[in-house]
């Protein structure tokens, strides 16, 4: 696993439809109506209504994760991997519900992760709503955008995963290496 902050890579730009799908995701994350900034926005209003300083707040608003991952297998094997349900829990090792249909429903580790599929770009993208046990009531779905790129003879998925809770940011960081990279790898290694 590898983190990643500056540009989107090459194969990105070089793909007009997946560079108008992600650009058009990233857009609605940071549209003031998206629910990242709705939660911050309330976030704010409720700590001024209760006196939490700026220097407080920056602890408890949602963040976001970027990391990307090479694995040994072709970006398109990739992405059909993580919507098969079967193949999927496969390589988590743990039953999950999963779709390539937009508005699918999403659970894995039994139940433990959930959300929606938001957007699928064949082959290419995976937006959607997702969501851990340890958020409380009051927190918004964060939002997966995967993108599963070529990267010599294996592929890359770029993940950025917005509105994490703060609570949970470490967990949910190191749970793709452990819940998905490590073992995706293990898997694919012994195919």
């Amino acid at each position: 696993m590898r983190a990643w902050r500056s540009e989107p890579s090459k194969e990105l730009d070089s793909d007009p439809v997946l560079k108008s799908h992600r650009a058009t995701a990233v857009a609605r994350l940071a549209s003031p109506t998206t629910p990242h900034a709705i939660a911050t926005q309330a976030a704010l209003r409720r700590d001024r209504a209760i006196g939490v300083t700026a220097g407080e707040r920056r602890s408890t608003l949602p963040r976001t994760i970027q990391i990307a991952a090479s694995l040994p297998a072709p970006s398109d094997r990739l992405f059909e991997m993580y919507l098969d349900p079967v193949e999927h829990a496969a390589f988590t090792g743990a039953p999950v519900t999963i779709s390539d249909q937009s508005g699918a429903e999403f659970r894995a580790f039994n139940g433990v992760l959930t959300g929606t599929i938001l957007q699928v770009v064949p082959k290419r993208l995976v937006v959607q709503s997702w969501r851990s046990p340890h958020w409380g009531p009051a927190d918004v779905d964060s939002t997966l955008v995967l993108s599963f790129l070529p990267d010599g003879e294996g592929g890359r998925i770029e993940l950025t995963q917005v509105n994490v809770v703060d609570v949970d940011f470490a967990g949910v960081s190191q749970g793709w290496e452990k819940f998905y990279w490590a073992p995706w790898r293990a898997y694919l290694t012994r195919e």
